[in-house]
């Protein structure tokens, strides 16, 4: 029996679906982790993500899986997720290692953070999506948060553009990044401007 952490910071917050964990829920805990909204997602989001690079610590959410083994709750998390297992970051505390060597390789100070975490919150293991950053692959320039509000505001299609701003909404309000700070500052500016 193991209690495993699932550590999350954008939509499986406002939207679990068949995410199963304790009747607690996700709840802000004190783990830091460096986040940004980097990912160009495959319905053209610009969605939240890890970003050692480019983030900045926010503290992220927890939830207690309802499952009692690693196993069931990757399957579960993968199954919300739509993702395969390399892309689910898992750390454990009992083998004392980071079993996903593709997220150590693209966020090991973050999966360091989270054993740190693990051990003083008596969790037996930590999961959580492990996408990286895709921005330059999907629109050929690189990430800056220029070029993030740029892309954002010229969606051309209607329902695109509304997904897009329904996400950045849906992130909790706590949750601070560069990004985040430079959109909302503009978005104001051209309202002001605009009226």
């Amino acid at each position: 029996m193991s209690k495993i952490a699932v550590l999350s910071w954008g939509s499986i917050l406002s939207d679990p679906r068949n995410l199963r964990v304790t009747q607690e829920g996700f709840i802000k805990s004190d783990l830091m982790l460096p986040l940004e909204f980097c990912r160009i997602s495959s319905d053209k989001r610009l969605t939240i993500c890890l970003s050692e690079e480019y983030g900045r610590l926010n503290n992220v959410f927890c939830a207690t899986s309802a499952f009692q083994t690693l196993r069931e709750a990757i399957n579960n998390f993968g199954e919300r997720e739509n993702v395969d297992l390399e892309k689910i970051g898992i750390v454990e505390v009992s083998n004392n290692r980071w079993r996903n060597s593709e997220a150590y390789q693209k966020f090991p100070k973050s999966c360091e953070y989270i054993f740190q975490w693990l051990i003083e919150n008596n969790f037996d293991a930590a999961i959580f999506s492990a996408l990286g950053r895709r921005f330059k692959d999907v629109i050929h320039v690189p990430f800056s948060v220029e070029n993030a509000y740029n892309y954002v505001n010229n969606l051309r299609d209607v329902d695109s553009k509304k997904k897009a701003f329904s996400y950045l909404v849906n992130v909790p309000n706590n949750i601070k990044t560069p990004f985040r700070d430079y959109f909302t500052y503009n978005t104001l500016r051209e309202i002001i401007l605009n009226s």
